[in-house]
Formats: structure tokens, C-alpha cells, sequence
């Protein structure tokens, strides 16, 4: 798992880019967290904690996540 604070209690960069991808891709599939969390499974809770950057996840499972907002955007485009 990342990392999400220094000493210092600052956030890393990493953990601001996987909290900045959710949110982007998220937010270009047209999804409020409310219809992610519902399409995929995740808790709501879940994705406003990453989304913050309070909580990470494994890498493996980012890119999982990102993958399934792709897929949702071209079902939502694509009207399906």
C-alpha cells in the first residue's frame, strides 16, 4: 500500500495522483460517487476516502478501478 504521509503529515505525490485520477476519471465518465459506487461495488464511503486522499489502495488494484471507470464511460457514451 502507498504511503500517504510524511513525517511532516503531508501528502505524497503519489498518493495525490492516484486521488486525482479517480476523481478525474470519475468525473469523465459523468458519474457522481453515488452512481460509481453503484455501478462498481465500491462503497461510497470508499471513494470519497480516496478521492481525499485519506485512504490508498494497492497499485494493482488503482489500475483495476481506473480500467472499470473506462469501461463504464464508454457503456454511458455509447448508451448501453
Amino acid at each position: 500500500m502507498i504511503k500517504i504521509e510524511n513525517e511532516k503529515g503531508q501528502k505524497n505525490m503519489a498518493e495525490q495522483t492516484f486521488s486525482n485520477k479517480i476523481k478525474h476519471c470519475r468525473k469523465l465518465a459523468g458519474l457522481t460517487q453515488k452512481e460509481m459506487s453503484a455501478r462498481t461495488g465500491i462503497p461510497k464511503r470508499t471513494i470519497e476516502n480516496w478521492e481525499q486522499g485519506k485512504n490508498s489502495c494497492p497499485d494493482w488494484l488503482a489500475n483495476l478501478v481506473i480500467e472499470k471507470i473506462k469501461t463504464i464511460s464508454n457503456e454511458v457514451n455509447n448508451g448501453i
